[in-house]
């Protein structure tokens, strides 16, 4: 029976007190990647006289591969996103907000990985035993 204010323990595994290592052979904390691999959400809006034509793409990859895409529906917005009457007032502004809150999630992410990597090598990789 668990005490109200905690998780539920999940089937199959042992219960362990909270604040007590993982048990030995089983690392508790991963060490980071090399590389850290993030997804966005980019959205492209072109405008012409008549319609407008939206698109969401969700890319995966490195911070630079994600940057990429976030810079590209940047341009394409700002050259071909204000050709309608409806662009100009509400969908290319969408788009636009859309892409920047996703750059900045991106940078969290990346500060938040960044960040992770430091604690480790700092904390867990000194007690990490060679040959591991």
């Amino acid at each position: 029976m668990s005490q109200p204010g905690y998780p539920q323990q999940q089937p199959g595994y042992p219960q362990q007190p909270p604040g007590y290592p993982a048990p030995s052979g089983q690392p508790q904390y991963p060490p980071p990647p090399a590389e850290p691999i993030f997804q966005v959400s980019a959205m492209t809006h072109i405008g012409a006289l008549v319609f407008w034509f939206n698109q969401t793409r969700h890319v995966t990859g490195t911070y630079a591969q994600c940057d990429a895409a976030l810079r590209s529906a940047l341009t394409q917005n700002l050259l071909l996103g204000w050709w309608s009457f409806l662009s100009i007032l509400v969908m290319n502004w969408i788009a636009l907000a859309h892409n920047m809150n996703a750059r900045r999630k991106l940078r969290q992410d990346a500060q938040q990985a960044e960040a992770y990597a430091q604690w480790w090598y700092q904390y867990i990789a000194p007690t990490v035993p060679h040959g591991r």
